[in-house]
């Protein structure tokens, strides 16, 4: 945890040494829309990486990173970089009501700073007023049909104040889904020990998934 709040200035961390389970999903990701992986690809990585992370793609400040994960799959929505296929796969409405970074600001050294603690209190009002959907944790089951290999997973939480306490990645086999996630517990990216249903149901604080699915990106264009 923390690998990205190293430094006073907000800027882009590259680390693929030490991983939670945001940053496993973003770097995959970043990785998955490259058309080769080799050392000339590398810039290519680092853009994709900070579209992934930030606002628009845009470093300004800590507030610009996308900090909630329900805002970060809109935002990547707006981006063409992930559908949210949650409503298609008999996801149910619901409103979020995040506020855990403003209330709790005193965990957050950059958040000291008066202006960014009111850019963070405008983007939670922000979140606030969508409209979101998440399948409950009791119905999962019902959707492994439709959940594909690489999907990303969003569990989302009772946690007064949050939308979603976990991150990873969908992987499909004899019909049941797994999650491929960097583990607190197991201190390691893996497999989740049960399929995705008996590992919610595990979790009391877990409530469901949100569901991204990644949008196969253009070959960027060769300079001339």
């Amino acid at each position: 945890a923390n690998t990205l709040n190293r430094t006073n200035e907000e800027k882009l961390v590259v680390n693929l040494h030490e991983l939670d389970c945001v940053t496993f999903v973003e770097n995959v990701l970043a990785l998955s829309y490259l058309p080769v992986f080799n050392e000339e690809s590398f810039d290519l990585f680092i853009h994709n990486l900070q579209r992934i992370r930030y606002r628009n793609g845009e470093i300004t400040d800590y507030a610009s990173r996308l900090h909630y994960s329900s805002d970060w799959l809109y935002e990547m929505g707006k981006q063409k970089l992930l559908t949210d296929e949650t409503p298609n796969i008999g996801g149910l409405g619901f409103k979020p009501s995040v506020h855990f970074m403003s209330d709790n600001s005193h965990l957050y050294p950059s958040l000291q700073d008066k202006t960014s603690l009111e850019k963070m209190k405008r983007t939670e009002t922000e979140i606030n007023k969508r409209t979101y959907y998440y399948i409950p944790k009791h119905k999962i089951g019902e959707a492994y049909e439709k959940i594909e290999s690489g999907d990303i997973i969003l569990i989302t939480t009772k946690t007064k104040g949050l939308d979603t306490s976990h991150l990873g990645i969908a992987y499909k086999k004899d019909g049941k889904i797994w999650l491929l996630h960097a583990s607190s517990q197991g201190k390691k990216v893996m497999f989740s020990r049960q399929p995705l249903y008996e590992y919610m149901q595990g979790i009391p604080s877990h409530q469901g998934i949100m569901i991204g699915r990644a949008i196969p990106q253009p070959a960027p264009e060769t300079p001339k």
